[in-house]
Order: C-alpha cells, then structure tokens, then sequence
C-alpha cells in the first residue's frame, strides 16, 4: 500500500463520502425507486427549448467571448462562471409597469453579506 500523504488524504476523504453516503442511503433509495421521467426535445429543434435554451446561450456567448483560446485553473473557471451569472441575473426579468416610458423593471438582485 502506498503512504503517500495525498493517497492518504484521498483515502480519509472517500471514507468520509463513503460514511456520508450510508447514513442517507434510505433517502437515497427511496428517491431512486420512484423512478426518472425526462421529457426530450427534438434534435436540432431548440426552439423547443424557449427560455432556457435562450439562457444557455447567453451564457455561452459570454463565456466564449471572454476564455478565447486560454486555459483557465479551476479557481479563475469558478470566477468565471459566477461573473457571467451575476450578468445574466442582472438582466431585467419583467416591466414594473404598463407604461412604455417607465424604465424600471423587476431585477434578480443578489447580495452577499
């Protein structure tokens, strides 16, 4: 067996998944047992998709435009992705009101405390 202090850790974190997973595993198979549905789309029709198609292109378009061809660590990734949410929250979901020249809309605000 090897005693290497990364095959150590490794090894104290899959018995604490291990642990974690035994102790809800009655949860687990309950959810298991009633079953999946996923309901598919046709290919190449994500205008079935609506919404969340939109979404992920958006996301995507954000996303391509500012990786380009670098290579990016999981930590810069991370910030990354939760830049490009905080854009796509900041977007206006609906008019406040009925008037044309009214500019508020209702706005996802997220905050950090």
């Amino acid at each position: 067996m090897f005693n290497v202090t990364s095959f150590v850790g490794a090894d104290r974190k899959q018995r604490e998944l291990k642990e974690a997973f035994l102790a809800e595993a009655t949860a687990v198979k309950g959810f298991a047992a009633r079953g999946f549905s996923f309901t598919f789309i046709p290919p190449r029709a994500q205008h079935f998709g609506g919404l969340w198609e939109a979404a992920v292109k958006s996301a995507k378009h954000h996303i391509v435009r500012v990786i380009g061809n670098a290579l990016l660590t999981a930590e810069k990734l991370t910030t990354l992705l939760a830049e490009v949410k905080a854009i796509l929250n900041s977007r206006p979901l609906v008019p406040l009101s009925q008037d044309p020249n009214d500019g508020e809309a209702l706005r996802i605000r997220w905050c950090i405390c």
